[in-house]
């Protein structure tokens, strides 16, 4: 009676034809994961470092870039609620730098507003109400929160 089942030799074998067909390096994927390990304890620094070095791997890895942005918002967001707003200003723009997002531009200027430099924080709310497509929802949590 014949088995069924993989031998690890073969699943290897699938995982590395897989990652050659899409051009993902093992290394790149491997420290991908390390990073979000990272993210999910909150170990934004770290999550940024292991995620710099899948980009530095593959710079073309979407999915990593989104890692890394989500890692510079929550590294924000951190910083924000320590009262390091010039801080937290400079992961949000780093975030930014990689995704633009209406998101992102909110929490910019939600910072930048903390921080008193309301002229900024105007421009980055104008900029995520433009980037929603005008949606009457994004403005309502301007002016609501």
């Amino acid at each position: 009676m014949k088995s069924h089942f993989l031998s690890p030799f073969l699943v290897g074998l699938i995982l590395f034809s897989i990652q050659s067909a899409y051009g993902e390096s093992p290394e790149a994927i491997e420290l991908n994961t390390e990073g979000i390990r990272h993210l999910n304890k909150a170990d934004y620094s770290l999550a940024i470092s292991k995620f710099t070095k899948a980009l530095v791997i593959d710079p073309s890895n979407e999915t990593t870039k989104m890692n890394l942005c989500k890692a510079y918002e929550g590294l924000g967001l951190t910083q924000r609620k320590a009262y390091k707003l010039d801080d937290a200003i400079s992961s949000y723009n780093q975030a930014i730098q990689i995704k633009p997002s209406g998101h992102l531009y909110v929490l910019l200027g939600q910072a930048q507003q903390a921080g008193r430099n309301t002229k900024a924080a105007i421009k980055s709310f104008e900029k995520a109400y433009d980037m929603s497509n005008k949606n009457t929802e994004v403005l309502d949590a301007l002016v609501g929160g």
